[in-house]
């Protein structure tokens, strides 16, 4: 379920671009180095790490794409279009979350039939890069969480998931090396790291199932949720003096924008500018009494089918 929408002021394109930006470059920067501490360790742990900093350059990446195609691309003729594309890259958020799950288990399953000795200097490389992604990725999860209670978008949901299934991996490799560390040749302590593996492989699934849900619902077109409804026909009683009837209300999102319409029936004795002038108030409180969206009150003398 996404994030409740609030009234506080909307995010602008700059804002989540700037987020979602950091998110890549820090992605990047720790990339490298969790390739040569999984590879001098030889730590399945700490290659499942090196795969969501993968998970996470690319995510961010193609999100940031996406966000200054949909900054740019708005027009009067495609902004349902572009509002789609934030439920896109959700999804392809989801998926690179799948195939890390994939590869991870696959792995696992070949070093609980032949077990792989860690290397300690390794290990200890390894929690110092994993030390300051575990600061960084939370740091991201809240900034990102906060921006999504701001203002509903499939993307920005989809950032703040993924950050945090990222900082409870960070943790979960630094209590798996720590263990690793600390239990370093005992007899079954190679078993821990591939313990780790899969509980990290566990949150990767559980994440990639849940990003996949709020973004297909969204790309089904799901009407806007209970507490927004309430909210519509709170404003609409507000002026019930200005209509004759209400003939039905639809609503549909795309993307973080929020589309409405209205049917009324109006006094048939009114002349059109006096309709006009009823509409132009009726659109301009709901629109502020609801940010990010976007009203069209049709004039109907029938129920919608």
């Amino acid at each position: 379920m996404s994030l409740a929408h609030t009234s506080t002021s909307p995010v602008t394109h700059e804002e989540r671009e700037r987020s979602i930006f950091v998110g890549f470059l820090l992605a990047l920067s720790l990339l490298i180095p969790c390739v040569i501490a999984a590879y001098i360790a030889k730590s399945l742990t700490l290659a499942v790490d090196m795969l969501i900093s993968l998970a996470e350059a690319l995510a961010s990446l193609f999100s940031w794409i996406i966000i200054r195609r949909v900054a740019r691309g708005r027009n009067h003729d495609f902004n349902y279009g572009f509002g789609k594309l934030e439920n896109i890259s959700g999804l392809a958020v989801a998926a690179v979350m799948l195939a890390s799950f994939v590869i991870v288990v696959m792995e696992g399953i070949d070093r609980l039939h032949a077990p792989v000795e860690i290397v300690e200097s390794g290990v200890v490389i390894g929690f110092a890069i994993t030390a300051f992604a575990a600061v960084s990725d939370t740091w991201l999860w809240f900034k990102n969480q906060q921006l999504a209670r701001r203002q509903s978008s499939p993307l920005m949901e989809a950032q703040w998931r993924f950050f945090r299934s990222k900082s409870v991996c960070d943790y979960c490799v630094l209590a798996s090396l720590s263990c690793t560390l600390i239990f370093h040749g005992y007899s079954g302590a190679n078993y821990i790291d591939t313990f780790f593996s899969f509980v990290l492989s566990g949150f990767l699934l559980w994440s990639a199932y849940v990003i996949t849900s709020d973004s297909m619902y969204d790309l089904l077109d799901r009407a806007v949720d209970e507490s927004l409804q309430l909210e519509i026909t709170r404003l609409l009683a507000q002026h019930f003096d200005a209509y004759d009837g209400l003939h039905g209300v639809r609503t549909r999102r795309s993307g973080a924008q929020i589309y409405i319409e209205v049917y009324l029936e109006f006094d048939g004795g009114k002349i059109m500018a006096d309709v006009q002038r009823a509409i132009d108030l009726l659109t301009a409180d709901l629109e502020a009494g609801i940010p990010s969206s976007h009203v069209s009150i049709c004039p109907r003398t029938s129920p919608v089918v």
